[in-house]
Formats: C-alpha cells, structure tokens, sequence
C-alpha cells in the first residue's frame, strides 16, 4: 500500500510541474522522463527493508540522496534545474516520510536547494520564491501521504483485530470446552455455544442470567469464594470442580479455570474455561468401587494371593505380602508367612521339590510367568495339589518390580481330571474305547516295529437305516439299541481284539496279529450274523443290519485316519451293493468313491437346471383291461450319460438328503400332469400313483407338504394315490400310521409296495388306513416254477380280500401270469405285458392302444421329479 502511495506521489508531481508555471519554462519531454526515473528509484527505495535498519542507515541514504538532487541541479541548467529539482525533492520528502524522517531533513533539502543557486549565482528572487513554493508544496504532500498512511494502518489493524475476532469466535464455536464471560455480579455476559453440547442449554437463554441459579446449591459458595479471590487480586487464575445443571435435570460435573479480565477492553469481565469431566469423575469412582471390590474379591477368593521379593530364594522365599486364605490353606497364618518359611522344604511335597525348585531358577533368571503344579503337605500332614501361578510386575519404564502370584487348591480338579482322563477315552454309552483310544492304540501299533511287523486288519462297520430307527422310536430308544449292538459284536469279537465305538453307529474293530487277515472276513460275517435277530425293547422290536468295510494291514497308510478313511470307502461300497454284507477294500474303490462324491454334485446341478424327467406306466384292471392308474417313474435326462433309471442315481441322494428335493419335485409335476388329464378326462381319468421314499414318509411335514401340493395343483385327491414299501413303513410303525392318519384325512389313497418281501408286520398292516397292497415281482415271476411263491401270492390275496384292500401284481410279462392271476382272484396287474413306461407327451396315444378313454396330448411343460421303483 505504501509503494502505491509513493508512485501516486511521483505521478502528482508530475502532473503539478505541468500546470504549475515555472521559471524559467519547463521543458515537458525531459521532466515526464525525471519524474519517471524518480518514480522507479523511490519505488526501489520504498521496498527497502527499513524497518530492519538502524535509523542512521536512513540519515545515510537521506545525504546521499539530496547530495544527488543538487548535483543533479548543478548538472542541469536554466529551465530544467527546478523541474528537476521538484520532481526529486517531493518524491523524497514523500519517502523518507515513511520513517517519521521528512521534517528532520528539511534543512538538508534547504543546503541541497541553495547549493547550486548560490554556485549558478541566482539572485535572491530567483531562488526566494521557486524554494517557498517547492517547499510547501512537499511538505503538504509529504503530510498528506503521511496521514494516509495512518488511516491504511489503522485500518489494517482494525481489519486484523476483526480477522483476530473471527478466528476466536469460530474457536470458541467449535470448542467442546466452554467459555464464560462474567460481571462481578454473577451475570453471565457471555457464553460459548458448546454450553449445548455440555448442559443442554442454547447459548442466548443463558446469557444475562446469574450463574448461580445453575449451580449445584452445595457449590453456590465455593464459587463466591473463587469470584472474591479473582476480584481481591489474591491469585492471578483460580481453579475448581463445580456442579452445574443440565437440561435435563441432573448435574455435570465441570472442571473451571477463571482470569480476572475486567480491564481488557475486549473481555470487560470474569474469563472462565470449563471442561466436562462427569465421565472422568463418574470413572474414578468406578474405579475406586472397583478396588474395593477388588480387595473384597481378593480376600474372599478361593485361593491364596501373595506377594514376594525379586531376590528371593525358594528354600527361604520370604513374601512381603500374603492374603488370609494361607492359614486355610496350609495352616499358617500370614504373619508367619511374611516372617520368613522355608516353603520348599516345609510345604513342597518330597518327590516334587526338585521341579518346583528347577522351574524357580529358571523362571529367575529369564523373568519369565512361573507356572506349575505341586503337592503341598500342609500343617496338619494333609496332602493337596496347588496350582501355583506368579508374574513378575514391572513399573512404568520397564523396571521389574516383584513377583505377584496366586496359589489355587486343585485337589479335587486333580481327582476330577483322573476320572476324566478314563473317560475321555471311553464311550459313556456302551463302555467300549472311543475314537481317540482306538487312534492311540493304532499309532502305537504302527510305531512298533514287532507289532507292525504282523498282520493287522480294521473292520469299520455301520449300521443301515439307523437314522430311521432315531426319527421313529427317538433318540432314547436308539441308544438303548447303539448298545446292545455294542454287546453283540463285544461277545462276537471277544476280549483279546479291540472293539471302539467310533462316533454314532460306527464302530471299528481292530484285530492283530498272524491271523488278523484271515480271521477279518469271518470276524465281519459272525458280527452281520449276530444282527440278524431283532431287539426287542420294551414294546418295541427293531431289526438293525450292518455294513462293513475291511483295511488288511498298514501298507502305503502313514496314518489311522487313513486306515479309517480307506475303510470307510469300502464300508460305503456294501452299502452301494445292497447293504447288510462286508467289502474288502482296493484301489478302485476309491475311484468309485470319487465317482460317487462327482454324481451327488451333479445330481445338485440336475435338481437346479430341471434335468428330471417323468415317465408313466399303466396299472390295468385285469379282468377288463382298462387302465385304471398310471405309475409315475422317475428318469434322469443326464447331459453326457442319457436317461438314467434310479437305481444308479437315488441310493446316493437317499445318503445325501437330496432325496427331499427331488421328491418335492415329483410330487408337484405329478400332481399338475394329473391335473390337466383330469381337466380332458373328467372323472375316467387314471389315478396318479407316486412312491415316496422312506426318507419322505418320516418328515414330520409330509401331511402339509402334499397338502399344499394339492392345493397348487388343483388336482382332485381321491386321483392321488401314495405308494410307500413295506420295509420302510415297519421300520417304524407307529411313526407311519400317524402319518398315514394325516394323509387319509385328505382324502388321498394309500398303497403299500413291494408286499411280501419286508419284515412280515401282518399284524402292524391291519392298523395301517391303506387302499392298496402292491405284490413284489419277486413273487409274480416265480409262481409258475415256484410252489412257495404261488403259495404267498395266494395268500396275500386272500389276505387283501379279508380286509377289502384292492391288489395290484407288479412285473406280469405274460398272459399266463395274467390268467393266472385273475383266477387267484388278483384286482390290478402292471408290467411289460401291458406297457413300458413312457413320456407324459406318449401316453396319449399308447393309453389309445388299450381300452379305456382317450386323453389328449400333454400340454407343454418341462418334465421333472422322481421316483424310487425303477420301471
């Protein structure tokens, strides 16, 4: 600002040399080019660092500057000399004005004006009147430039006390402390806006209230006392914790700190700064509470705390402090304690005195937590366990300090864990060794050469369908029948090999030595065997059958977990082929393992891109060859292998659950193809028959499930009939008549499949609310060369015919099995003789083929679902 000021200074000279007459005449061209030279130099001059420099720096400059002006007057004559001159002089008049300077150099601007006059020999007038007038000139100018300057600064301080203003005001906004400005009279004059954020209050319904009326009334006088202190000039700040209410009613705790501003012009009162410590205060308290407890805590604790030197030794280990569980623990009192007791010596047991002492020393020595656990012989000679824990405590830089411990009685633990170490290797439910006993015992064997050396053989067996026998007759009863299989193959196997339950209804047998190979085989046949006849328990009779996969020797296995797992893999091919027999393993089943691990995830890919498919097979009245029903059969419409049967994909989503989905999906495609032949048909059309699987018909939510199904579909359900196996509805018989209760309630029609080849529950089949008794094939194929087989298919019908249950003959592929049938008295017959099974889109014209209503085409769907009985 200045620098302007000064070249605007120049800029009026020159303008006023060109009004101004002079003496003699001006010659403008060279003054314009003066006054532009003065202009540049003053500017330089001006950005000098003045304010740096001891003032006789500026009488230096100031010398040599006017000792150029009369040079420059001296240099230049006539009409130039004062144009010069003025423009020179009032440029540094102006200049040197910036220090206070100009007056003091005024007669250095009289030498340097009548130096060359008086050399020149100007007479009086010629140097009396152009000096009067230059002289006045510069001084007014000087002195309007000086007093410019005075309203820039002032005006630059006033701007800079306004920043200053704002930048506490925007502090004081964003501080979470509070500010406080009060009279002498306890009103406040001010307040900061965090007062919100502390007490809840906004800050313009504080202002001009007295601050007592917000103080806690036990604090009102404290806070007189610290204002008198302030005011009497006792102390130049005063600080103190008061109480002051929220909004809400309850009180925060703030930590103040008061100045007496009165006298700054900008305060004019009492400054206070408050921070919040409720937290703080309500944490200390906390923690005070909490050492007390802590303390309490310590001396109710079951166990014995002490404190004890660095450089103490064991044998003496004398404890500065010890808590008053010692005397309950060992008899003596804390007092004897921290006299000084050669504890190893008096407490430690004989035969662990020296760990005790070695795990001491060593700890010693390296700091580190000492940690073990001991006999103690007490004064009474009584013997406990101690669990014996210290850490050495360090101060703030690191220094270790002493050593802090606890001392816990772990006698009964000790005893506990005795018990525990039996039974942690030990099945709680049938008394045999667990996994981990038997994993022990086959690591020792590997590990010993004369043992390993000899033949070995493990028998891993798993019994079929046990999950059916939990989810009917309960988990109670199923451990009732883990255990008597567990005494069966114990008496089996006798005492001399090991038998391990190893988790659920596995168990593994582990036979040793020359004859282990051979004996393996026999050993699996014996234990299948003893199986065979049912448990009975209480009203209940269970019939439970075994798989059983066979590891001969430890070859090529480093572990028993691989020894387990080869002959889980066989164990899972005897169930593969049929179950209720044993597999050696080999190589290849391995591959089949992986196969079968392939199929369940592509069966998870069939279920997710509908890759299922539904075929029909008719079930025809024999005597008038209408179709009477249309069983529904499942196919897989694999990518790479074509249509597969069930048989190679529903044993292995029967093991993975899958079946669920899979059956969901039946039943709903079913049930909507039945549907629409129903909506062509009317009432002649053929019931749709679907099987369930045993996995289910045991699903507590079967009844709603086909329930729903109904509904969705629309189809009638008296045109739904629900075949389920024999074998699958005596396995749980009690479970299965509920269940049936429930459908029948529906009004679905029930048939039982494959009769005859089950468990012989004649008696269970009369409480059973079935439609329909299906006779196996087994027994169709074999009446004309078997005489027992006619036999059964004889009395089955006569059976039926007893209980007014409709038959049907499965498997006829031939006339004479027809007539045959129709003399014995047979309802239904299904087989290759009357049809295959087909597409819903080729039922049409096949059903065309036999007498009974036409149906139409199948309107467009995808076909999906499934079905257990192959076709």
């Amino acid at each position: 600002m200045a620098g302007m000021l000064l070249i605007a200074g120049g800029l009026l000279a020159i303008l006023v040399t060109l009004i101004l007459p002079a003496n003699p005449p001006v010659n403008t061209p060279l003054l314009i080019i003066d006054g532009v030279v003065a202009i540049i130099v003053g500017s330089i001059a001006w950005r000098l660092p003045w304010h740096r420099w001891p003032s006789y720096y500026s009488h230096i400059i100031a010398v040599f500057g006017f000792g150029l002006i009369s040079v420059g007057d001296l240099a230049t004559s006539g009409a130039y000399r004062f144009n010069f001159f003025y423009v020179a002089a009032f440029t540094w008049v102006g200049l040197l004005h910036k220090r206070g300077t100009s007056l003091r150099f005024v007669p250095l601007f009289v030498a340097a004006y009548l130096f060359p006059a008086i050399v020149n020999g100007d007479s009086f007038g010629e140097i009396a009147a152009p000096f009067v007038y230059t002289l006045a000139l510069c001084l007014l100018v000087g002195e309007l430039i000086a007093w410019l300057t005075q309203k820039l600064q002032r005006l630059e301080r006033d701007l800079a006390e306004q920043a200053s203003a704002e930048r506490f005001g925007v502090l004081v906004k964003y501080l979470s402390d509070i500010v406080v400005v009060i009279n002498p009279e306890h009103r406040l004059e001010f307040i900061s806006p965090s007062v919100h954020q502390v007490l809840g209050y906004p800050e313009e319904q504080l202002v001009g209230r007295n601050v007592l009326a917000s103080l806690h009334p036990e604090d009102r006088q404290l806070f007189k006392a610290l204002i008198a202190r302030l005011l009497d000039g006792q102390e130049e700040k005063v600080t103190g914790e008061l109480r002051f209410r929220h909004i809400d009613g309850n009180y925060r705790v703030l930590d103040m700190l008061a100045i007496n501003a009165l006298d700054n012009p900008h305060v004019g009162g009492l400054l206070f700064t408050a921070s919040d410590i409720t937290q703080q205060k309500a944490a200390d308290t906390r923690l005070r509470e909490a050492e007390e407890r802590y303390r309490t805590l310590i001396e109710q604790l079951p166990a014995m705390t002490y404190i004890k030197s660095l450089d103490a030794e064991p044998d003496t280990w004398a404890h500065p402090w010890i808590s008053p569980q010692a005397i309950e623990m060992f008899g003596y009192s804390p007092q004897e304690w921290e006299r000084g007791i050669n504890y190893v010596k008096e407490f430690v047991h004989p035969d662990d005195r020296a760990r005790v002492e070695a795990q001491y020393t060593q700890r010693k020595a390296t700091l580190a937590p000492f940690d073990c656990e001991y006999r103690v012989v007490t004064r009474s000679d009584r013997i406990i366990w101690v669990h014996d824990r210290a850490e050495v405590l360090h101060d703030a830089e690191g220094n270790p300090l002493f050593w802090q411990g606890i001392m816990f009685d772990v006698s009964d633990h000790k005893q506990l864990e005795t018990q525990m170490e039996k039974l942690a290797y030990y099945d709680q439910l049938t008394g045999l060794p667990n996994r981990s006993l038997l994993l022990h015992e086959m690591k020792q064997l590997a590990e010993n050469e004369t043992i390993a050396s000899n033949a070995t053989a493990v028998l891993l067996l798993d019994l079929d369908h046990f999950k059916l026998i939990n989810d009917s007759f309960g988990h109670s009863l199923g451990d009732r029948v883990i255990s008597i299989v567990a005494r069966r193959i114990q008496q089996v196997v006798g005492r001399t090999n090991l038998v391990a339950r190893f988790g659920g209804d596995e168990f593994v047998i582990l036979l040793t030595g020359p004859n282990a190979t051979f004996m393996s085989n026999e050993i699996a046949r014996r234990v299948i065997a003893s199986l065979k006849d049912p448990i009975r328990i209480d009203d209940f009779e269970v019939s439970v059958t075994a798989s059983v996969g066979i590891v001969h020797g430890n070859a090529g296995r480093p572990t028993p977990e691989d020894v387990i797992r080869d002959a889980d893999v066989a164990m899972y091919e005897a169930k593969s082929l049929g179950r209720n027999q044993f597999v050696t393993f080999d190589t290849s089943m391995q591959d089949r393992t992986v196969a079968r691990l392939m199929l369940e995830s592509e069966l998870r890919r069939a279920l997710e891109e509908e890759q299922f498919e539904l075929h029909y097979q008719p079930i025809v009245d024999l005597a008038s060859g209408r179709v009477a029903k249309l069983e529904t059969l499942l196919r897989w419409r694999h990518p790479e292998r074509g249509l597969l049967s069930p048989a190679e994909f529903v044993p292995v989503a029967e093991e993975t659950g899958q079946i669920l989905a899979i059956g969901h999906v039946v039943l709903t495609e079913a049930c909507r193809q039945g549907r629409a032949w129903i909506d062509a048909l009317g009432e002649d059309a053929p019931i749709i028959c679907v099987n369930l699987s045993a996995h289910q018909f045991l699903q507590p939510s079967l009844a709603n499930e086909i329930q729903q199904i109904i509904q969705l579909s629309g189809i009638a359900p008296g045109h739904l009939e629900l075949e389920i196996t024999e074998s699958a509805a005596m396995a749980s018989p009690d479970t299965v008549v509920d269940t049936l209760l429930k459908l029948k309630a529906l009004d679905v029609r029930i048939a039982l499949d494959d009769f005859g080849t089950g468990y012989s529950g004649l008696s269970y089949l009369t409480q059973f609310p079935i439609d329909t008794l299906k006779i196996d094939r087994s027994f169709i194929a074999g009446m004309a060369e078997s005489p027992e087989d006619l036999a059964i298919v004889r009395t089955i019908l006569a059976f039926s015919s007893s209980l007014g249950l409709a038959t049907v003959a499965e498997g006829i592929e031939h006339t004479e099995q027809r007539a045959q049938l129709i003399e014995l008295g047979c309802d239904f017959g299904q087989g290759f003789h009357f049809a295959r099974p087909s597409a819903a889109a080729d039922i049409p014209g096949l059903l065309d083929s036999l007498p009974h209503t036409s149906l139409p085409p199948s309107p467009p769907h995808h076909q999906a679902g499934h079905e257990i009985a192959a076709g």
